[in-house]
């Protein structure tokens, strides 16, 4: 299971990387616009696939996706706030700023889903 949630992360990494660099570089969104659209795109892909290739869970939708919304919301919230910190206080490059956010968000998404919001789910 363990490949499963590498192959995972991997892929949702890939994605909201991807969506991000096309929306701020190429369309010349703001960073905080192609932020918030990349992990919105992730949060979908991240859902189905751990529920239904990582753990093949076999729960109905609704009990699993409240936890799961629950802390990315914070999760999100936290490593925006992180993200602006970075860029507007201490000049950071917007690129290196968004991959530390990632790894903060990571951080924070996992201990929320593993060991607060488990329970949520039915």
């Amino acid at each position: 299971m363990i490949y499963k949630y590498i192959v995972t992360g991997l892929l949702n990494t890939a994605i909201s990387l991807s969506v991000i660099f096309i929306l701020y570089e190429v369309l010349a969104l703001n960073y905080n616009v192609a932020y918030f659209l990349g992990y919105v795109t992730a949060l979908i892909n991240s859902f189905i696939m751990n529920k239904k290739f990582t753990f093949e869970s076999g729960n109905p939708w609704k009990g699993e996706v409240v936890g799961f919304v629950k802390a990315f919301i914070i999760s999100y919230g936290m490593s925006h706030i992180f993200l602006n910190i970075m860029i507007e206080i201490f000049n950071f490059n917007v690129f290196f700023s968004i991959i530390c956010s990632m790894i903060f968000y990571t951080i924070v998404g996992y201990v929320l889903n593993k060991k607060v919001f488990a329970q949520d789910a039915v």
